[in-house]
């Protein structure tokens, strides 16, 4: 596999002329190997079957850009990462996409992969890049219908799934893991719909009316009970 390093610029900026030591580890399938990159341009051999996945656990500090071939094959197989190299993918497709390389034809493809991921910040990660993607204007306005869209479409079986009570207490005994996912998916179809209709929009906003509007003694969360110990004399609240 053939690297080449480049110091990372938005669409249009020239990279300056800037050369580091990187350690670069790289795993194809059950093979990981780890090398120091210190050239403008270096070759490694990696044993093994199948595409290279060039940030092995996702724990290097550097993106990647790919070919798109390459990308097309990460992307098919993202749902069978681990939770940090797909976090990875998507920061780096993120990055590709704002270099004025990638797609966002390619992100909605990742996103549809990852929506299932076992991890719950891996399978929201590309719905949270789209929207920097479209805060940042780089989506035009048929490509923000297509993205309310694909949301409706990915999360609105999540939310037959998942059911939405915004009681307070409701969910207080069930995993985090499944309770951070609820308010992903809440957060992604209220954002989705905007000011259209829906019954989990109509039902958050009358919820947060009401916690707003209601007597400060009723409202949920209100009150906060505070313990003081004394440890050498100081009084620590």
């Amino acid at each position: 596999m053939t690297v080449t390093q480049l110091p990372y610029t938005t669409a249009g900026v020239a990279p300056p002329e800037t050369l580091w030591t990187i350690p670069l580890c790289l795993r194809r399938g059950a093979v990981r190997r780890c090398f120091i990159l210190d050239q403008r341009t270096q070759t490694f051999e990696l044993p093994g079957e199948g595409e290279v996945f060039p940030n092995a656990g996702g724990t290097g500090y550097y993106r990647f850009e790919l070919t798109a071939g390459h990308w097309k094959s990460l992307i098919a197989t993202a749902d069978g990462l681990p939770g940090g190299e797909a976090l990875a993918l998507v920061d780096s497709l993120y990055a590709s996409i704002r270099a004025g390389r990638g797609t966002i034809n390619e992100m909605a493809a990742l996103q549809r992969k990852l929506i299932r991921h076992d991890d719950p910040h891996a399978a929201d990660a590309p719905d949270k890049a789209m929207s920097r993607l479209v805060r940042e204007n780089i989506v035009g306005a048929q490509g923000r219908r297509g993205f309310r869209q694909l949301r409706d479409r990915l999360y609105g079986p999540f939310l037959k799934e998942y059911g939405f009570d915004p009681r307070f207490g409701v969910y207080a005994r069930e995993p985090a893991s499944r309770a951070q996912r609820r308010v992903q998916v809440v957060n992604a179809l209220v954002g989705a719909r905007g000011d259209a209709p829906c019954a989990v929009c109509s039902k958050t906003r009358r919820w947060l009316t009401w916690r707003e509007t209601a007597p400060r003694w009723i409202r949920p969360g209100s009150i906060t009970l505070s313990t003081s110990t004394s440890t050498n004399g100081t009084l620590r609240r």
